[in-house]
């Protein structure tokens, strides 16, 4: 029997479940062994932690790992923070 596997998608107001095979679904389970956080909501702790770490300097691979995410959540929550179009707006080669 080929067994369905479904991801429940709450980025809005209607729950989606999105049906998955056996590749999918192992390869989620494969990043979450290796990222303990992958595929979590962010808190407000996580999001306070990657400013700082984001204006500290530190790099996406340090922020990833001591954040227990995978680089790609990183780079995409800093997009979605616009933290990048803040620091370019307060660099001294802005002014």
């Amino acid at each position: 029997m080929n067994s369905s596997h479904y991801l429940c998608n709450e980025n809005s107001n209607i729950k989606q479940f999105i049906a998955m095979d056996q590749d999918d679904f192992d390869a989620i389970k494969k990043i979450k062994k290796e990222n303990k956080q992958a595929y979590n909501p962010w808190s407000r702790k996580d999001d306070d932690e990657l400013i700082n770490l984001f204006f500290d300097g530190v790099a996406v691979g340090e922020m990833a790992i001591k954040l227990k995410r995978t680089k790609g959540a990183i780079r995409a929550r800093i997009r979605k923070m616009e933290l990048i179009h803040i620091k370019k707006k307060d660099s001294p080669s802005a002014k």
